[in-house]
């Protein structure tokens, strides 16, 4: 959410010619909006891709706030099984401890990465990078093979 307002003030320039303001309530220097955004989920993964970790074609849904976070979920067409994608903004939404049980740490992908290694386990994967947190949940389907979700997950890091 993007909030916009004007103050008044009673600036004057300083001794560098800059002004300052001695009003109170002024808004702070404009700072980069972008930064406090929460990634769009939807735009982390193509169809394809998700098709590909659920075995045919999928639904894409729309974004969904979730505690925290935002969530896209891509369904397979004419079942159950699905594709989550949560993306959260800050680091300590990053603990690839919780709800896996085994993880497994992957390199070259965001600032850190984890897969679930364990392959009778719900297969999950997620990364951090630059602050913003994703995860990606297969549901209902046999489990991707591991060299498809860590190319999905690579993909879905380029796109951030």
């Amino acid at each position: 959410m993007l909030v916009l307002g004007a103050c008044s003030s009673d600036a004057t320039p300083n001794a560098s010619g800059q002004e300052s303001s001695s009003s109170t309530g002024s808004a702070p220097p404009p700072t980069d909006v972008t930064s406090d955004r929460t990634a769009d989920p939807c735009s982390l993964l193509t169809a394809d891709e998700a098709a590909g970790l659920v075995g045919g074609a999928v639904t894409v849904g729309s974004v969904a706030s979730s505690a925290g976070g935002q969530n896209c979920e891509y369904t397979l067409t004419g079942g159950s099984a699905y594709v989550l994608v949560s993306v959260f903004k800050g680091a300590q939404y990053y603990d690839p401890s919780v709800g896996i049980t085994d993880p497994l740490v992957l390199s070259g992908i965001g600032d850190r990465a984890f897969i679930e290694g364990d392959p009778s386990a719900a297969p999950i994967a997620g990364f951090i990078k630059d602050g913003t947190v994703v995860s990606i949940h297969v549901a209902f389907a046999d489990p991707p093979k591991r060299a498809t979700f860590v190319e999905v997950l690579t993909a879905a890091a380029s796109r951030l």
